[in-house]
Formats: structure tokens, sequence, C-alpha cells
């Protein structure tokens, strides 16, 4: 049984997630931490694995900015780590790939717990950079970001395309969702334990039970949202250009065609090399595709990854009739 509580930002939601995540730390005595952090060198929000407190200060879950699948990084380090009690954040795209890999492969993630926070959505990688030059800095971006969570973001069109189609800016698989969306984060977020052992944590943490009117709030806008993306990913879907593959079999020409770049392949956090020769027929090898097509969690990493900006979560839409798995 689920339990919300609520905290208090004080003006400040960004640097209350921060604490939130170091209160987590502390009260559930964690090991270490898979955080997102905005990297300088590279201009991107990638993952790390703080095995420290203080460097829970250095996150940023809210960053308008997705250069990679975080759960592909935490399946690599998973099994590399020391036995202990480990946390990671995720988005909820990321979330949901952890879902379909347990689904088709059993993963062995003993020691750790799930964080998953209400997603804002991220621009493209031109725009965030221009609007972080205008806003001085990763923290003030993120911060400005933050002040739309109420009404459920930003206007949609500005964000990345797959963003503006995504109807699920939350995650149930969490043990613990950091809540933002509907809400007036300066005043207050939320907190939502789903499983008793965060529900622990929880107690030390969080300030009281959540008035009944934040929940609600927040679900309207959870409502809307999904309304409103969803009629984007449908007219996104109408007006694809003509020639673009229809059909799973048509798609496999396409990208057969479109190698050897395969970066888009690389950034997806759910294939496996469904695309190999080695399949035994080309029946075999297109119900292999259906399989790994069917796990789409539509994060857009594909397309952000591709140079030629082919629209592949919108066409995947397009064929999801044909994508129920053999």
């Amino acid at each position: 049984m689920s339990a919300t509580w609520m905290v208090k930002t004080n003006g400040d939601p960004l640097a209350t997630i921060r604490q939130v995540l170091l209160d987590i730390w502390k009260s559930c005595r964690l090991d270490g931490m898979l955080l997102p952090r905005y990297q300088p060198a590279t201009g991107g929000v990638a993952p790390f694995m703080a095995v420290h407190p203080d460097e829970v200060q250095n996150a940023d879950p809210c960053a308008p900015l997705q250069t990679r699948n975080a759960a592909s990084r935490l399946l690599e380090i998973a099994g590399e780590l020391p036995t202990g009690n480990y946390a990671v954040v995720l988005r909820p795209c990321e979330g949901r790939v952890l879902d379909i890999k347990n689904e088709r492969t059993r993963l062995n993630l003993e020691g750790w717990s799930f964080i998953g926070i209400d997603c804002l959505a991220s621009f493209p990688k031109e725009d965030f950079v221009w609007r972080l030059k205008q806003a001085g800095g990763i923290d003030s971006l993120t911060r400005e970001v933050m002040q739309f969570a109420r009404q459920g973001g930003i206007a949609p069109y500005r964000y990345r395309r797959a963003c503006q189609e995504c109807p699920d800016p939350e995650w149930d698989g969490a043990n613990l969702s950091i809540e933002i969306l509907g809400l007036p984060v300066k005043e207050y977020l939320l907190v939502t334990a789903h499983a008793d052992a965060a529900a622990a944590c929880l107690d030390q943490i969080a300030e009281r039970p959540a008035l009944p009117a934040l929940i609600d709030a927040r679900q309207r806008i959870l409502e809307k949202i999904k309304e409103r993306r969803l009629a984007a990913r449908q007219r996104r879907v109408a007006n694809l250009a003509v020639g673009l593959p229809e059909t799973v079999a048509e798609l496999i020409a396409w990208l057969e065609n479109c190698a050897p770049c395969r970066e888009c392949l690389e950034a997806c956090p759910v294939y496996a090399d469904e695309l190999a020769r080695g399949a035994s027929s080309a029946a075999a090898r297109e119900a292999a595709v259906r399989h790994w097509l069917s796990g789409c969690v539509a994060c857009g990493m594909c397309e952000e990854a591709c140079a030629r900006g082919f629209p592949m979560t919108a066409i995947i839409h397009r064929i999801e009739a044909h994508l129920v798995p053999a």
C-alpha cells in the first residue's frame, strides 16, 4: 500500500529534491546512488555513480536534457559493484526500460532501490544549449523549467519530439516517487512510497501526509498531459512523409539501407541485436524485430542519435499494430 507525504520546498524545489535524495541515502544507509548529472565537458546529462553523500549536491534529476537512457548505464554497472545497498534515480521512460528488460530476461538487481521522478520533458540538444547560455548555468535553467511544473511544463511544442508524444510522465514501478507535476513546487513537492522499506525511509525525511488537494491536483494535470500528448502523437503519425516505412518489413529494409551507421540501434536501450542476419529465416528475423519494437518505451534516444533525423518513434507508433511479439 502506497503512502504519500509532502515536503516543503521553501522556494527552491531543486535544492529540496537534492536534500530528499540525501536524506534517502542516509536513512536507507546506501553505499551509492546512480544519479543524473550535467557534464560541462560533453554538454550532456548523463548518469554518474555517486559513492559519497556529498556528491548528491551535483545531481540534477530535472535537467531538461536527455542524451542517454540511464537504465542502460544501470544494467552495465550493476554487476560490477561490490555487494551493497544502492539506489538509482530514473525518469519514467528509463524505468519502463527496466520493466521491459525484467519481463524478457529476469534481471538481477538485488540490493537496488528505484526512485522515480516526474518528468518535465527535455529540449532538443541545440535548443538546450541556447537556453543554457541564456540562463547562465544548468541550475538556473533547471529552476526556470521547474517553475512550469504546476501546469505540466512549458509550451509542449518546445520539447524534443519524443517528449511531445510521451503520455506517461510518471513511472509506477518505482519503490519511491518524487512528484512535482501539477504542484506548487515553490511551496511543496510530494514523495510517495510504494513499498514498506521505502515507507520506513520516508517517515524520516518527510514532514506530514500529503493534503488530498495536492494529490488531486497532480492527478488532474497528469490526465491533461496524457490527453495532450496522445493527440500530438496522432498528429505526428498522420503527418509522416510519404515513402517512410509502414510495416515491420519495410522498417527492416530501411534500416539496412541506412547502415552502417547503427547509431540509432546503439542508442536504443531495449535493442538486443535483433537485426542481426543470424536468424534462421526472414520470417524469424522479422519476428525478432517485432519483439524488439514491441518493447519501445518511446524515450526517443534513437532519434537523438540519428544524424538524418529519421522519425523512428512516430514510425513505430504507426506500425504498432504489427508489433505483437511472436
